[in-house]
């Protein structure tokens, strides 16, 4: 049972469902030689992240280890075991390939860019903590099956495909804005430390539908007091 592989080197062509189901396949590296990545290749593959070699000219990956076409304009893989909650999907895309976020266990909240033209068929199924898909006016086409388990489809204007798909097959759907965070708030502003004794700070994304509600602690002066990834000082 391999968690991380390579593919090798001078392999040109990862045929349809190559590595389907492999559930122990956590982390997979893409050389600079394939020139074609079939359908379903890395389907229900327990990913966190997806590398493709820089020198490849076909295929790229984002920072999320995210699989896209070279150019970035179709979205082929979101690695379904990622530990991330919310993916904005980025500008320049127009395509999010078939079942590209099928069975993703941990995302929360999906924001479409406004480039996206097309999302195919069971692009976010049975993503199983899924809140809600934002899906701009600039898409026009959507597969079948796109979402499941409760979540929304959601727009900033109700002149939009989103709405009447989402009323075709019964999908709630709602106006918003476009999910934007804004600030945080923290528990503290100011806190005293005497003898050295930990402070827990906790922050807030706001406002509460933003997509990404991630926070990174940080401290401006080391010397002075240190803060881990979870906002303990």
């Amino acid at each position: 049972r391999e968690s991380a592989y390579i593919i090798p080197d001078g392999v040109a062509t990862l045929s349809d469902n190559s590595f389907e189901n492999c559930r122990d396949l956590t982390s997979v590296k893409i050389p600079a030689s394939v020139i074609t990545i079939g359908e379903g290749v890395f389907f229900n593959c327990s990913l966190e992240f997806i590398t493709v070699d820089s020198a490849n000219q076909n295929y790229s990956n984002d920072e999320h280890g995210v699989l896209f076409t070279k150019d970035k304009t179709e979205l082929i893989q979101y690695p379904i075991n990622s530990k991330e909650a919310a993916y904005i999907i980025p500008e320049g895309t127009l395509s999010v390939k078939a079942d590209a976020f099928h069975n993703a266990g941990n995302i929360e909240r999906i924001v479409v860019a406004k480039s996206v033209e097309s999302i195919e068929a069971n692009a976010f199924f049975l993503c199983n903590k899924l809140e809600f898909v934002h899906i701009p006016e600039s898409v026009t086409e959507i597969g079948e099956k796109i979402i499941t388990n409760g979540a929304y489809i959601c727009s900033e204007s109700e002149n939009c495909f989103a709405k009447e798909y989402a009323a075709a097959n019964q999908i709630p759907f709602r106006i918003c804005g476009n999910h934007a965070a804004t600030g945080i708030t923290l528990s503290d502003s100011e806190i005293e430390i005497t003898n050295k004794q930990p402070c827990q700070l906790t922050a807030v994304v706001v406002p509460d539908s933003a997509a990404d509600r991630s926070i990174e602690w940080s401290s401006d002066n080391t010397a002075v007091a240190t803060v881990d990834k979870n906002g303990l000082v």
